[in-house]
């Protein structure tokens, strides 16, 4: 597609969800723990990097994904989205809701 004239916007989303002050679990403990969040930044990082050798830059936001996702899709004019396939329960919701 992109051979045939198409642009890639490449976007990562820091699920608020997931990651900040307010995500929490039911029982108060962090979502995301302090080593983990640091292996997600510095393998975006690294995604970023690598992109920018390509040519491409790495659109990087915080917010819900079904938000942002559609706010980029607009913005772009995108008529298609392609994105990762999630495996766990609450992650397959999220997804669910980005592909409305």
């Amino acid at each position: 597609r992109v051979a045939a004239g198409g642009t890639i916007v490449p976007l990562f989303v820091f699920d608020t969800r997931w990651f900040g002050p307010g995500a929490v679990d039911e029982f108060g403990a962090a979502r995301t723990g302090k080593h983990r969040a640091r292996f997600i930044l510095e393998a975006v990082e690294d995604l970023r990097r690598g992109l920018l050798k390509l040519g491409a830059e790495l659109v990087v936001s915080c917010g819900r994904p079904e938000g942002v996702v559609s706010a980029v899709c607009t913005a772009v004019g995108a008529k298609e989205v392609i994105c990762q396939a999630e495996a766990c329960y609450e992650e397959k919701a999220i997804e669910q809701a980005v592909q409305k």
